[in-house]
This record gives structure tokens, sequence and C-alpha cells, in this order.
């Protein structure tokens, strides 16, 4: 009888030790940060860009970021370049 009785200890602990396991996993999950947001769809803001070569330095730049010069299809990366480049003629 002894026997028996000892059995349903260890087996009471052993039920009880894993009921622990499980509340602290489901803690666990719950704790966890939710999934990143998936990433968007490409639009007309993110599409490619053709890349045009300041005239004045050769930094190669997207056309959107580009300065348009006084001659058609010259492009420069910036308000100063363009004057200077410019003002140089």
């Amino acid at each position: 009888m002894k026997y028996v009785l000892v059995l349903l200890v260890v087996m009471f602990a052993i039920g009880l030790w894993q009921h622990n396991r499980r509340q602290v996993h489901r803690g666990d999950q719950a704790r966890r940060a939710p999934p990143p947001p998936p990433p968007p769809s490409p639009s007309v803001a993110t599409a490619p860009q053709e890349m045009v070569v300041c005239a004045h330095c050769g930094v190669h730049l997207p056309v959107g970021d580009a300065v348009n010069g006084t001659l058609r299809g010259v492009y420069y990366c910036g308000a100063e370049h363009r004057l200077r480049a410019e003002a140089g003629k």
C-alpha cells in the first residue's frame, strides 16, 4: 500500500509540474510581439526611376531628385551646381 501512495504522490507532482509549464508557455505566447506588417505593395512613389548624371560633377542620381538645366536633357544634382555650370558658359 505504501508503494501505491508514493506512486500517486509522484504522479500528482508530475501533473502539477506539467500544468505549470503549460501556463508559463501560454503566457509567453501572449507576451510575444505581433508579427511585423507586410511590406507595402509597390506603388508609383517606390517604383524605380531613371538615373541621370550631374553635368557639373558627374554624380548619378534619380531623375526625380535632379534639377533641370536650361538646355534640354541636362541635369544637375542641385541648384548650386546648375548656377556654377551655367555661369561658366
